[in-house]
């Protein structure tokens, strides 16, 4: 990952997921250390293939998870 000169190379993790829907898939990125978009892309095949509402309820519950651990 290339840095601006006075950009340290964690400063995007220090930032909040404000460009997120709750998170769910940079939080997993960032415990996996797997890029992110390898989530969004699996949600999205996941709605495509699977349940769209047993999806969106693995993603909700997810987030419930991730908001309770950050408290």
């Amino acid at each position: 990952m290339a840095t601006l000169p006075n950009q340290s190379a964690d400063s995007r993790a220090d930032r909040p997921h404000r460009d997120n829907l709750l998170g769910v898939c940079a939080t997993l990125g960032e415990i996996s250390r797997i890029d992110p978009l390898v989530f969004r892309i699996a949600f999205v095949f996941a709605i495509l293939g699977l349940s769209f509402e047993m999806t969106i309820g693995v993603y909700l519950i997810a987030a419930l998870a991730f908001f309770v651990a950050r408290r």
